[in-house]
Order: structure tokens, then sequence, then C-alpha cells
């Protein structure tokens, strides 16, 4: 459940921005009322608890540490991406601050055309992002850090607004224009007048941009994406005492599709089938009794997750399978299974709901069914990765 532009491990899913903001203070007030409502943390909990098994993350180096991934900030360049990691150590290299990058190497060495990404290998390979994360460390924690890898091996949508960008039309407009500002009017003075655009070509630039648009914001996008993870700890909080730790990795694909003979539009019935398998290896974790995470936990996982309906108004049925070993205990096997919709009231607010159940044996101790109570409430955005 992730947004093309948030290259992340799990499904696709965009909405759409609507007019919500013409209703002016009043309107914000009442969103912003509604956002407080207290309904929303417990509907919150349990989407967060039973959709963590297909995570959302923008970056496997976030998620192999435990932490959010969703503002970690994507840099177009190289330096800026040097800046965003040196401010995370001292002059001694110690850790001093958490930092999060991430970037695409191919995009940011700008040696890519259009005309290069025709091939599948150099589509994903612009699509390859590296990230890093740290976070120093305190109160007898370990400084960690980890570094992540991610492709986006497949993307139907991304190639076809490649290939519409490229196309015969969009490509004369495109021309065009460039022709137009590298070689503009001049005034008698030879100085460089404004380049003109006719009517004619900036209603086909509008129509270029308007399809490429519809296709990449689509909510039911069909993706194959690749993900690993590795970190590393320093008990005495400096660079050069880092050890190997704990790894990640992941392998997710989503195919959207169209209900019935109408066309794949966000307007229209259609579903998003996601399924995800992720392997975590030497993750410390907690055994039953013990007041930190001591031992060393192998996690193997595998869900499934179903969207039906339109950009606007979906429901969600997810369903995961986790079994984890520990040594010198015995082996669990953990299962959640979550239902849930929600609708899109304006841009900036969502309602919505969702229950959800879990088996299996889960801290030693075997569960025959645990069931949340039923929780909806606001939000002001979508609880399920919009």
């Amino acid at each position: 459940m992730m947004t093309l532009t948030k290259i992340a491990a799990g499904g696709v899913v965009l909405a759409l921005a609507t007019a919500a903001h013409a209703q002016g203070t009043s309107g914000n007030s009442l969103a912003d009322t509604l956002k407080k409502f207290k309904g929303n943390e417990a509907v919150s909990e349990v989407v967060s608890a039973l959709t963590e098994d297909i995570p959302m993350t923008t970056a496997p180096a976030a998620y192999v540490l435990g932490v959010s991934g969703e503002q970690v900030p994507r840099y177009t360049t190289f330096r800026e991406f040097a800046v965003g990691v040196v401010r995370g150590f001292d002059n001694e290299g110690k850790f001093t601050n958490s930092i999060s990058a991430e970037i695409a190497p191919a995009l940011a060495l700008r040696v890519l055309t259009l005309e290069d990404q025709t091939s599948f290998g150099w589509r994903a390979l612009a699509r390859t992002t590296f990230s890093l994360v740290s976070v120093p460390g305190g109160n007898d924690k370990p400084a960690s850090t980890a570094y992540g890898l991610q492709s986006v091996l497949y993307s139907r949508e991304m190639d076809q607004a490649l290939d519409a960008a490229g196309s015969p039309a969009c490509g004369a407009v495109q021309k065009a224009a460039i022709d137009s500002w590298r070689n503009p009017p001049r005034d008698a003075q030879g100085l460089p007048l404004p380049a003109p655009i006719t009517p004619e070509q900036k209603k086909a630039i509008e129509d270029c941009q308007t399809m490429i648009d519809g296709i990449l914001n689509r909510w039911n996008q069909t993706t194959v994406i690749v993900g690993f993870g590795q970190a590393f700890r320093s008990p005495d909080n400096d660079i050069s005492g880092l050890k190997k730790a704990n790894r990640v990795g992941w392998l997710t694909g989503s195919w959207g599709f169209a209900m019935g003979s109408a066309p794949r539009t966000n307007e229209h019935m259609g579903g998003l089938l996601t399924l995800h398998a992720r392997y975590e290896r030497d993750t410390l974790a907690k055994t039953p009794g013990a007041a930190t995470p001591q031992s060393n936990e192998d996690v193997d996982l595998f869900g499934a997750g179903l969207r039906l309906g339109k950009a606007r108004f979906n429901g969600l049925l997810e369903h995961s399978q986790r079994k984890s070993k520990i040594a010198g205990l015995a082996d669990e096997t953990r299962r959640r299974t979550l239902i849930g919709a929600e609708y899109r009231l304006r841009e900036d607010l969502y309602v919505g709901f969702a229950v959800g159940a879990e088996s299996g044996r889960r801290d030693g101790k075997n569960n025959n069914l645990s069931l949340a109570n039923l929780k909806w409430g606001f939000g002001g955005k979508s609880l399920f990765g919009n």
C-alpha cells in the first residue's frame, strides 16, 4: 500500500484531490474538530497493528531499525544527500543526531534521458533507491544505523506514463516547446523575447499532461517491488564500533484491475490484489518475562490484501501469517485478519472503520482467537495508505 512517488513495500494507492478548500474557514474548522474525535485514535491503532505485516514504509533502512519511513526525505542530488547524512555525526565520528535520507542514484546522476528509459533494465535502475537511517544511542541503548536498497522492478503505470511521454504526439509537443525556448524571437536590439506559445501548443501540452497524470494517479496500480535492509549497532556510540545486526528483505507484487467492462479509472469500480513475502533475521526481541529485548528472532511472513471500490470509497480485506523462531523457545505462528473500509469526504478528511482478529501462538502463549471491537473514526489521511 503505497504511492509510486513514495516507493514502498506494500501495494499501490493514490487518492485524487477534491475541491474541499472551497468550503472556507468553517469547513476547515469542522474537519479539524472531526479529526480530534475520540474514535480516531482507536481505529488508527487497529489498522496500524493489523496492517504492519504489509508495511507502508518508503525506506528499508527505516523499517529494519523499526522507525517510521513516511518522513524519510528523498534527495535529488548527491550533495544534498551527503549534507543530510553528515549532520548525524560529530568530528570524532560519534553519533549525535538522528538522520534519514534516500536517493535514486541513477536519477541523481542526471544521465538518463527519456529515450534511455525504454528497456526493462534502465527503467528498473531509474526506480532503484538507496536509503540511510541512523539513531544515536542513549539510556543503555546502542547507536544504530542501517542502509537499504529498494527497486520497483516493474510498474505498469510508470511504464505507460513513460511510453505516453515518448509517444509521437507528446514527443512532438515537447520538441516544439524546447525549440522555441532555445531559439526565441528577438527584438530590434537582438535581445530574446518571451517564447510564444500558440493556443494549439498550449492545449496539446495540457492534453499530454492530463493523460500522463491520469495514468499515474490511478489508485490501483500494478507493481513488483524488492527491498533489502541491513542494520548495524555500536555499543559505544562510535561509528568505528559498528557491528552487523539484523537484516530484512521483501518481495511485493500488486495487481490493479477493473471490474466488468468498465475502464480502469478512479471513477469506476476496480480492485487491487497485493501479495507480500518478507524475511527478518537476528531481530532483537523480548522473551517472556524479559524487561528488554535480548534475544535474536528470525521471522518469515506471508501476507495478502484485497481492496475493492473506487478512489473515493473502497474496502480492504487483509490476512497475514507470521512464523518466528528464537533459540531455546518453541516456534510461534501468529495469524492476523483485517476488514475495513473508508470514504474520502474531502481532500483532507476521511471517515473509516476497521475490525481485526488475531490467532495462533504469540509471546509464549496460545491464543485461540483475539477479536478487536469494531473501531471507527475520522482522519486527515487515508487509514490504508492512500
